[in-house]
């Protein structure tokens, strides 16, 4: 990866609403299709659900290569609503869909920055991208004041939790959700327990 060639900003423009929804779907297929249904299902309440204000995306050669959703004080990325999870998955498995979602939601605290997910594109992965991004997550923090970033990352993801253990994100809470194996089938969100970590700017 060529650095020079490497763009990360705010915001998702319009045009690229699509690519990052199938970006989201390819880097946490696992995680939410138990939830969202198959892979047009979850595509078309990817899209609906994104606010496009609360990214922070990276270009690579004029593609989208990652994308970071941002959650802080009442705004949020992933604006899940029910009425797309009934248009998609009907009344009963789109209602009981929906409100398992909101089980992994985060309360934001004051002055955090809560990063939803980063997800990034499958070549990319393995080059520093993730730790660039997490990198001008911390910067547009620290210059709206914001005193800690946080995220949740799942036990079926050993990588990231050594990545975020590297760069000083500290685990404040773990949840443990074996309990909804049965609502959900052979997993909830593709994990059965979240971890939330901290890093203090």
């Amino acid at each position: 990866m060529n650095i020079e060639e490497l763009e990360i900003s705010l915001g998702l423009p319009e045009h690229l609403i699509p690519e990052a929804a199938k970006l989201w779907h390819e880097a946490f297929r696992h995680d939410i299709e138990p939830l969202l249904g198959c892979e047009a299902t979850s595509l078309a309440i990817l899209q609906k659900s994104f606010e496009p204000e609360q990214a922070l995306i990276a270009l690579y050669q004029s593609q989208l290569v990652g994308v970071a959703g941002l959650q802080y004080e009442d705004r949020t990325f992933l604006k899940f609503r029910l009425t797309e999870f009934v248009d998609e998955l009907g009344w009963l498995k789109g209602t009981l869909n929906f409100f398992l979602t909101r089980l992994s939601g985060h309360k934001i605290q004051k002055g955090e920055v809560f990063i939803e997910a980063i997800a990034v594109e499958k070549s990319m992965r393995g080059q520093g991208l993730g730790t660039l991004m997490l990198g001008e997550v911390a910067e547009f923090a620290r210059q709206n004041r914001f005193k800690v970033i946080g995220l949740n990352v799942f036990e079926n993801n050993p990588d990231a939790r050594r990545l975020y253990d590297r760069l000083g994100f500290v685990a404040v809470k773990t949840r443990n959700y074996a309990f909804l194996r049965r609502v959900v089938g052979s997993r909830f969100i593709g994990s059965t327990s979240v971890t939330t970590m901290h890093l203090n700017l």
